[in-house]
């Protein structure tokens, strides 16, 4: 009994980091595609007339 209790335990702990580092790369990623469209705005703002 108390290893599948064991064995659910690890899972629930192997999910949560999985789910913590998922969050933590993809918010990464958010923060420079929002510099990379900031920086394109700025670009085709200089290039109207």
């Amino acid at each position: 009994m108390f290893t599948n209790l064991l064995i659910i335990t690890v899972l629930i702990i192997a999910f949560w980091m999985a789910a913590t580092a998922f969050y933590l790369y993809t918010s990464r990623q958010q923060e420079s595609l929002e510099k990379e469209i900031e920086a394109v705005q700025k670009l085709l703002d200089k290039s109207k007339p």
